[in-house]
């Protein structure tokens, strides 16, 4: 353990100083006060660990998720305040027991001061693929990303917090328990403003991002439609294909049952949905057909939506299917 580390122990709750391979009794006081405290490390014993399937979603249907799976195992009156751990392709539920919550309800700018909490459990998960861990009353079992309760008679080869405060390098994991709030160390007066001006450049930037990526998605759009409406009408090797373009449109009949070829590339182009590619325009007679492909089929459905109201025609949405590059869809109105 390297001693610049500053990192503390808790456990049975006393805390300790992790200084090379020992335990330092210290008060919080003394925690306090250490401004290069970096992280704490909390017995395994303060939890009760759930594995669960990994789901790559997280925030607040992860945590539904996760209440959802709990209720299952256990009666209601069972489940505590808990946090979840994720780390690559695994997927812990951390319970706590009512004397972590009442250390955090009673201390709460001791675990705020941190940078990092963990517990040994949790660090062992991070460095090891496979193991069985022992807190002294519980073994867990990690194998292939599963976590689970190990209950065999051979412990022989188990691992237990002595061994991980031993070998351990630095905290890779930060544990967010319930009821801890991190503060900052710049007074609320001076940090308000300082947010306040971030968030304006922050949007700023943003903003002019978004408008600049907007204008060169509309017009790589354009250029791509205008390419192949000139490939298929044979005029791409044309000195002015733009002109010989307008030249053809004006050919076209005035009737309200055709519809012009330039019209059609404008109304596609008003659409405003996200991820959205038309490949290929096809006229025939009063008949129009647009290929497409999207990210899901609800932005087919929105597509379909604005074009009719655009078009003030009803529009046929036929082969819309999922394949390897997302959904392609093909688009049938009558003008």
């Amino acid at each position: 353990m390297n001693i610049s580390n500053n990192n503390y122990y808790l456990k049975n709750g006393a805390l300790f100083k992790l200084v090379g391979s020992s335990l330092r009794p210290v008060t919080i006081d003394d925690v306090l006060n250490d401004s290069d405290r970096n992280s704490l490390i909390i017995s395994d014993d303060y939890f009760f660990f759930v594995g669960m399937e990994n789901i790559s979603i997280t925030g607040k249907k992860l945590k539904a998720i996760a209440t959802n799976y709990l209720n299952i195992l256990f009666p209601t009156e069972m489940i505590t305040p808990f946090t979840i751990y994720q780390y690559s392709s695994c997927t812990i539920i951390c319970m706590l027991n009512k004397d972590i919550i009442e250390l955090i309800d009673s201390y709460p700018q001791l675990f705020a001061s941190f940078k990092k909490i963990s517990t040994p459990f949790l660090e062992a998960c991070v460095k090891y693929n496979e193991f069985i861990f022992s807190d002294g009353t519980k073994l867990y079992k990690k194998s292939n990303n599963i976590i689970s309760m190990y209950n065999d008679d051979d412990i022989s080869d188990t691992i237990c917090d002595k061994d991980i405060l031993e070998t351990i390098d630095s905290v890779k994991y930060n544990l967010n328990l319930p009821g801890v709030q991190k503060k900052s160390v710049i007074k609320l007066p001076i940090l308000m403003p300082i947010i306040t001006i971030i968030i304006c450049y922050i949007l700023f930037v943003i903003g002019n991002i978004s408008q600049l990526n907007a204008y060169n998605r509309i017009n790589n759009y354009y250029n791509n439609a205008l390419e192949k409406v000139y490939t298929s009408l044979n005029i791409n090797n044309a000195k002015d294909p733009y002109g010989v373009l307008i030249q053809k449109s004006k050919q076209l009949s005035n009737n309200s049952s055709n519809e012009k070829v330039l019209n059609i590339i404008y109304n596609l182009g008003k659409i405003n949905v996200n991820n959205i590619t038309f490949k290929s325009i096809t006229i025939k007679d009063n008949d129009v057909r647009v290929e497409g492909k999207a990210e899901t089929f609800a932005q087919v459905e929105e597509v379909k939506k604005q074009l009719e109201s655009l078009i003030k025609s009803d529009i046929n949405i036929d082969d819309s299917k999922q394949t390897k590059e997302g959904i392609s869809f093909v688009i049938k109105y009558e003008k």
